[in-house]
């Protein structure tokens, strides 16, 4: 049987005379109002596939998002970020904004397509 002092010693001893190393405590990262998870590399990805599926450049991006807005009124694009997704919803929103635009240019190239076999 130790005594508190001498099962602290011994421990002391054990641990070459330092104290137990402890991690200090990280506050983990607050997230802005209104996100509850942040835009996923899987988001951003799929933004990037819409884009060159449609054969757009960047800058034609941003022209497009330019006049674009969230719910909430905030912009799709900004100056430093096309598009500015912050939010996983925000990745939700573009990629269902790219997908119909894909969809409208398909149809669009079907019709062009029918109307010049018809000819």
């Amino acid at each position: 049987m130790l005594t508190r002092p001498q099962a602290s010693a011994l421990l002391d001893r054990l641990n070459c005379g330092r104290a137990e190393a402890r991690r200090p405590y990280r506050r983990p990262e607050r997230l802005p109002a209104g996100v509850y998870r942040f835009v996923t590399q899987a988001q951003v990805r799929k933004v990037e596939a819409l884009r060159i599926d449609l054969g757009w450049t960047v800058d034609r991006l941003r022209v497009f998002m330019a006049d674009r807005h969230y719910a909430d009124g905030r912009p799709m694009a900004t100056a430093d970020r096309c598009p500015a997704m912050d939010s996983s919803a925000d990745g939700v929103e573009v990629i269902e904004l790219l997908k119909s635009v894909c969809r409208k240019a398909d149809q669009a190239a079907r019709r062009r397509g029918k109307v010049a076999a018809g000819r």
